[in-house]
């Protein structure tokens, strides 16, 4: 870091800012191709292969959740929790700390946020939890779900439950 301290501004190293300035987002496009028919966006550092990989990634994240929303209530993501965990609904509504209860409601937090996109805000009125309690529910939430495969295991019990 320090020989490069003395190089000053390196156009090669600046844009994202810039070009999310909102004056340059009425003159150029965030994303697209560059002159050399390179995939760019200003948001993403990396070459253009990098960056198509991580837009892919995000458009087919983003389509996902789009599926699970329409799939899916806040009552009906309770009911399927409680019954992963096995614990009644109705205890995730309290504000229990038994461990069991605290795993299930930090990932009904993760799924109601990042699957069925709900403001925390109407998770923690409805969870009775804080602005805190609710970012360290949804960042212990992400990983039960991610370890426990929950994701997998919800989009199979609504393949199931149809008739």
């Amino acid at each position: 870091m320090l020989e490069g301290w003395n190089q000053g501004r390196q156009e090669r190293l600046e844009g994202g800012g810039l070009w999310r300035s909102s004056e340059a987002l009425t003159l150029v496009p965030p994303s697209g191709h560059s002159d050399e028919g390179e995939c760019f966006d200003a948001r993403i550092l990396g070459d253009g292969d990098f960056v198509e990989d991580i837009l892919r990634q995000a458009e087919a994240e983003e389509q996902q959740n789009q599926t699970i929303q329409k799939m899916w209530s806040k009552e009906e993501l309770l009911q399927r929790v409680a019954s992963w965990k096995g614990v009644p609904a109705q205890a995730l509504l309290s504000t229990d700390r038994n461990r069991r209860l605290v795993e299930a409601r930090s990932m009904l937090v993760h799924a109601a946020i990042d699957w069925l996109a709900l403001p925390g805000t109407m998770v923690g009125s409805w969870l009775k939890l804080s602005g805190a309690g609710v970012s360290k529910a949804r960042v212990r939430g992400r990983l039960l779900a991610e370890k426990n495969r929950f994701l997998q295991w919800l989009k199979g019990e609504k393949v199931n439950s149809v008739p």
